[in-house]
Order: C-alpha cells, then structure tokens, then sequence
C-alpha cells in the first residue's frame, strides 16, 4: 500500500505528428522541405513525480525546437491546465529531431503550420496532464551503459563520416571521448509489478535522415517506439544531452530509412542493456528548482555596429539582381531578418535574461538550460556539481542558440562567420555568447547547491 513517503510515477503518450505536407526543420536557409510521408509517429510523452508533498513532471518532446514565444505559451498552458505546476518543477524538453514540423517563426528553417502550432501547446499540457492522472506507487533503477557507435564530434572530428562506413560492425568514431560514450538508463517499475516507463538520456544531433522529407523522431524516437512495443503499457521518453558539437555518425536523405534504422537499432541494444542492468536507487529526495540570471554577450555588439549589419544585409537582399529561387537571397533574407531584431534587441539589453531548471531524484540530477550546449560544458559541469548521477539536458522550456564551449568561444572572436558562435545567435535576434561556458556551469552549479 503507497504511504505518504512512498515515490509516485506516471507516464503518458499523445500523438503530435503533423499532416504530411507540413514543412519541417532543423536547416537553413528556407530548405523548401515539406514533409512527404511518416516514417514514424511523434509523441509528447509525460512524466509525473510525486513523493510526499513535492511534485515535478517532465514533457519529452518529438521536436527540433521550440521558440522562446512558443515554449512560454506552452508553458502557460500546462499551468493552466496542471495548478500545482510551477515554473520551479516542470521541464519541457525537445528531443531536436531534424524531421519534425516547423515550430519557429521567421528564422528561415521551414514554415510553421498554423493549424498545428495552435494545437501544440494543448497537446504537451495534455501529456503533462494525463502523466499526472496515471500515478501508481513505483520503485526505480539506473544503469549507465557503454553506446559509442552513434555519434561523432562534428566539430572536434569530422562532420559526418560515410554511411558505407558507419554499416560496418566494427565502425567507431576517431575520437569516442569527445561524444556521449555513454547512454544513461532510467527504469521506473510498479510495486506491484511490472516496467511503467523508462527515460533514455544521450548527447546527439538527430539528423540522420538529413533532408528527407520523412516526418520522424529520428534514430532515438524509433528505438524507444521499438522498446515500447516489446514492453506494453510501458513508455519510454528519450532525454537529449549536450548535443551542441555532436551530430549522428552519418547522415543521407536518399537512404534515410537505412540510416535511421542502423543506428536506432544500435541505440535500442544500449537502451536494453541498461534496462537490465539498471540498480535499484534510494529515492528519498524529490527536488526542483529554476534560476534566472544573465549570460554576457561580446562587447563589440553595440547599437552602431549591429545597425551597420542591418544596412549591409539589406543591401544584398535588395539588390537589382536577386532572386527568391537563389540561395544566397534566401540567406540574406534570414540575415536581415535576425539582424532586424538584434538591434532591437542590444538597445534595450545589456545581456542576455535565462532560466535554467534543476530536478533531483535522490543521486539523479536533470540540470536543463535553453541551449544547444556543447559537450565540453556537461563534462566540467559533471566535475563541478556534488550530485552522483548529474545530467545535462539541452533544448529546456525554449532555445536561445548554441552554448559554445571556451575553446569556439576564443575562436568566434576573430570569426565573423562563426555558425554557432556568431550566425546562429544573429538568427534568433540575439548577440554571440561572451563567456557561456564559464557562466552556464556556475549557473548549474548554483542549482546543485541549492538541491544538495
């Protein structure tokens, strides 16, 4: 019988594939790229803890990305729709597959469907609320297994390697080190009996199926799907890490299904592994928090230089020869665009205004932050907090651009045409990051500290 000390779970599904037509994700600039068929489902699925009078629910999405407006009205939502929600103790997380539908206004990858955008903050409250209706007294397990056939470091190795290689038995990446070696696995079990669900944790770029047409949560989403199929009743979630310098090991639109097949089996034998040799974890701690705070942006970024952005992308935009079937106007148009708002922007801000969210279940930590952080912050933040089990979760509750790690940080400086640095930022509006790694792993340290 549950006690009032007793760890509570539930987990839920709810369908958010789009129709076939819909324009998706992931590239740039203006890709064209609607969908022309479902390769497999997208889902929000929810988790819901309770222990005691503590509460907290995560929402792993089948998504790219959600814009800081969108996530904000779906957090709304879930708020609305779940009370005792606060911002404090929900985590809404997109799992950046490159084939889901376009969520983003105006940054020049894919055109959201109104229809669908409307629909989609209800669909993840939904998920939140039907997690919470399905809570039964459960036990949980981790085990961290080994999963280094998967990725490459994109920036620190190679972008992608040759499909034909990544086939064979024996592919590895040249540096394993600098990827997620590891996947870490989540079992949660009724007492009574039985796998409930389970969470996946693992640092990677979901786009093996490059710019394919197919609607799918790419290799990770497929292997929880065939997880869930040999489990009924069971739903698995998939948590993406620091994935910012980490891309799949290939990556092909003309033999996407391949692709996407070969290592969503590989990924699934890791995700079984560690559903076996998950140990038993005391939970007697459940624990959330969020901070906000300021990130620095480079100083150089004043009103002057970025209204002499504006000027220059706007002269190349509208010039006499342009064309909207030309890929370099496509660009500039996303250029003037972003740069548009940037100005906007270092007007009235002095830095950058974000909010992390931390959740502790007893050694467990989810530290997650609106950021596609590269790998080299989650290792000195695993380094720096006192938690056992501390994981890193990119793409929390909206997106801000990439967390650059020190290294590309030192490197953006004399790069104008820096992507993740310097062009990515522009895109959303916002500055290049001045010292994101230092000030992301204080932020997350600060919350450690607050739960431990």
């Amino acid at each position: 019988m549950a006690t009032d000390n007793s760890l509570k779970a539930g987990f839920s599904r709810v369908d958010i594939t789009p129709r076939v037509g819909v324009e998706l994700t992931g590239y740039l600039p203006w890709p064209l790229r609607a969908s022309k068929g479902v390769l497999a489902r997208l889902e929000a699925r929810g988790i819901a803890l309770e222990l005691g009078e503590a509460k907290a629910c995560i929402v792993c999405c089948d998504l790219c990305l959600l814009s800081p407006e969108v996530a904000e009205k779906t957090i709304q939502t879930i708020l609305k729709r779940v009370a005792f929600l606060t911002r404090d103790n929900l985590m809404v997380l997109c799992s950046h597959t490159h084939s889901a539908p376009s969520t983003c206004y105006d940054i020049g990858s894919g055109m959201p469907d109104p229809v669908y955008m409307e629909l989609l903050p209800h669909k993840i409250a939904l998920a939140a609320a039907k997690a919470f209706e399905n809570m039964t007294e459960v036990t949980v397990s981790h085990a961290e297994v080994p999963c280094q056939q998967i990725a490459i470091n994109r920036v620190y190795d190679k972008f992608w390697d040759n499909l034909d290689n990544v086939l064979k038995d024996d592919w590895h990446p040249n540096k394993p080190e600098l990827t997620d070696s590891t996947c870490h696995v989540v079992r949660v079990d009724a007492v009574e009996g039985g796998l409930k669900g389970f969470f996946a944790y693992y640092g990677c770029h979901l786009v093996s199926a490059g710019l394919s047409g197919l609607i799918s949560p790419d290799f990770a989403g497929v292997a929880i799907h065939e997880i869930m199929k040999e489990n009924p009743g069971a739903v698995g979630c998939f948590i993406q890490g620091a994935e910012g310098d980490i891309n799949t090991g290939c990556a092909s639109a003309e033999r996407a299904e391949e692709c996407i097949n070969l290592l969503a089996k590989r990924f699934a034998a890791a995700v079984r592994n560690g559903l076996t040799q998950a140990k038993p974890m005391k939970c007697d701690v459940l624990k959330c928090c969020s901070l906000e705070g300021d990130f620095s942006y480079l100083d150089e970024y004043t009103p002057e230089y970025v209204q002499s952005m504006v000027d220059d992308y706007s002269a190349k935009f509208f010039n006499d020869d342009a064309t909207d079937a030309d890929a370099k106007t496509r660009w500039n148009l996303v250029y003037l665009n972003g740069s548009k708002r940037l100005l906007e922007f270092v007007k009235n801000h002095s830095a950058i205004h974000g909010r992390i969210n931390a959740l502790r279940l007893g050694d467990l930590e989810i530290l997650g932050a609106p950021f596609e952080i590269m790998s080299a912050i989650w290792r000195d933040t695993r380094s720096a907090v006192r938690a056992p089990i501390p994981l890193v979760a990119s793409l929390c509750n909206g997106t801000y651009g990439y967390a650059p790690d020190a290294t590309q940080l030192e490197k953006l400086k004399n790069d104008e045409h820096n992507f993740a640095g310097r062009i990515v930022p522009m895109i959303w509006g916002l500055p290049p990051y001045k010292n994101i790694h230092r000030e992301l792993v204080e932020f997350f340290k600060k919350a450690d500290d607050s739960l431990f």
